[in-house]
């Protein structure tokens, strides 16, 4: 299966592949002992599409601001759970070792790290984690850049424009209105505390939720790259969950992944077991309405690669106010403040276009009397 990556016009690097092997030189073995270690050269021979999965180093220049923020985890000490730090794994650290041994695979390494790239770190008045997706309807949208702080001024003048397609989702506690999203600032690709950070300013709210507590914010950019980038991942991390072994995916539904900035640090990964869940449900009215949204849902997928977007239209605007169960999940994994709205990976799939795609959650806090983790689906 052929596969190209995306080169992005505004890199100004050399490419980046080895010289001796012409792989990746994230995913080749012949490098210098920082690369991590991913798949040994036994491995290798048998899963050779995972070159094409690796991450490319994100931090193109040209591309990125160089106001990273820098906040150790370890300066953290009055932290309620400053004993849980030493379970956050830095990105660029995380390798198939630190997996559970039932989803140790190189499949399941790769995905991880495919997702990385669309979790973002929020700042409005504390730090918190959103992830990005995409809204088409956006796609071919501008407006007038409205940030007054805008890095881009000297350059691009007063009213430059911006670029609409990326929304961010996080919790409803951390966006709640139009004016939360107008001055929460968005960093992507804030991997490591040495890392260059592109910052981005949010817009309005796309979608609320405070039953199940998301919001899904829309935030416009300056770099129509940075959206073909954000795409391009999107893809990339869900053509790596299809390769993960089927029995492996299964497994996958007993742990909570998560990646988030706790403390507003760069991208940690904390991994733990999902405890328990419950469905919560007052009666069989709720139920039957379920059912009649997955036959809107099932005709609106069967239509055409519009259907989803013409469902999304009618739950918003006509379906708004009913009432549907919903589910709480305990686990058991680190966070910290900052990590509220971050993506909670726990095996869980829905089918769009016929095409199997693993769905994140949404991590909203702490349940103080199971003393656990939570999230509400």
């Amino acid at each position: 299966m052929a596969y190209t990556f995306v080169n992005f016009a505004l890199t100004k690097r050399e490419q980046r592949l080895c010289g001796k092997c012409q792989k990746l030189k994230i995913a080749c073995t012949c490098q210098k002992k920082d690369v991590p270690k991913l798949i040994t050269s036994s491995q290798e021979m048998q899963y050779q599409f995972l070159r094409y999965c690796y991450l490319e180093d994100m931090s193109e220049e040209n591309v990125f601001s160089t106001d990273a923020i820098e906040v150790q985890l370890e300066y953290e000490y009055n932290c309620e759970k400053y004993d849980q730090h030493s379970e956050y794994i830095s990105l660029n650290d995380f390798e198939l070792s630190h997996l559970p041994d039932n989803i140790r695979h190189p499949t399941v390494c790769v995905w991880l790290r495919n997702c990385a790239p669309l979790v973002v770190k929020l700042r409005k008045y504390g730090n918190a984690t959103g992830r990005v997706c995409i809204l088409p309807k956006d796609l071919s949208t501008t407006r007038t850049c409205d940030d007054t702080h805008c890095r881009h001024l000297n350059e691009l003048g007063r009213d430059h424009q911006v670029h609409g397609g990326l929304g961010i989702i996080t919790n409803r506690h951390v966006i709640k209105t139009d004016d939360d999203a107008a001055v929460t600032r968005v960093d992507f690709f804030y991997n490591e505390e040495t890392d260059p950070v592109m910052t981005e300013l949010g817009c309005t709210v796309h979608l609320t939720n405070t039953k199940l507590d998301y919001s899904v914010f829309s935030c416009f950019v300056h770099s129509r790259a940075l959206i073909e980038q954000m795409m391009f991942y999107d893809k990339r991390r869900n053509y790596a969950w299809q390769c993960i072994p089927r029995e492996i995916r299964v497994k996958t539904k007993l742990y909570a992944i998560i990646i988030s900035h706790p403390h507003g640090a760069a991208k940690q990964i904390s991994i733990g077991d999902v405890v328990r869940t419950a469905t919560k449900s007052k009666g069989t009215e709720e139920q039957e309405n379920v059912n009649a949204l997955r036959k809107i849902y099932n005709i609106c997928e069967s239509q055409n690669t519009n259907g989803l977007q013409r469902f999304e239209a009618y739950y918003k605007h006509v379906l708004k106010d009913i009432t549907i169960p919903y589910t709480i999940t305990w686990y058991s994994t680190a966070t910290c403040k900052g990590s509220s709205g971050a993506p909670v990976y726990m095996g869980n799939i829905v089918n769009e276009n016929g095409e199997e795609i693993n769905q994140a959650h949404t991590h909203r806090g702490v349940d103080k009397g199971e003393k656990l983790n939570v999230c509400f689906t």
